[in-house]
């Protein structure tokens, strides 16, 4: 059986793919699992002592505007890594929105006073900035499409 998926790149862009495409699913992944912890708090109260205290008080002290605005990002994450997996060159764009709008959120909760990890948003600005310096080299150099 033969991999066509990899087909006409060479080692590097073999690897450069696969580095955005782990960095990728791992964003994605912790996204999609804090966005289903936030359901389960909000939707049902008896989760509540499976879940730390602190993420809790995240979830409930947030409005449901600014959770609109982390679900859309999740949304919109999610297809970006879609695209990715499918090689299309839109998914620098759709990541480039997505982390504009949890950038937002992370300012959103700074300005309500309920941001008590800023390094952990420091943190994500830069892997973010990473992400999409390896999705502008897919597209640069024609990993994808």
């Amino acid at each position: 059986m033969r991999i066509t998926y990899f087909q006409g790149l060479s080692a590097w862009k073999i690897v450069l793919l696969c580095s955005s495409l782990l960095l990728m699913l791992v964003e994605t992944a912790y996204s999609v699992w804090w966005g289903i912890g936030d359901i389960l708090i909000r939707a049902f109260p008896g989760t509540h002592p499976f879940f730390k205290d602190s993420m809790v008080d995240l979830v409930l002290g947030t409005s449901l505007a600014q959770d609109s605005i982390y679900f859309l990002a999740t949304i919109i994450l999610t297809a970006s890594c879609i695209a990715l997996i499918l090689r299309k060159a839109w998914a620098f764009w759709a990541y480039a929105a997505a982390a504009l709008l949890y950038n937002l959120d992370w300012v959103l909760m700074g300005l309500n006073g309920l941001d008590n990890q800023p390094a952990a948003g420091y943190f994500s600005m830069a892997y973010a900035c990473l992400l999409l310096f390896l999705l502008w080299l897919t597209n640069r150099f024609g990993v994808s499409r």
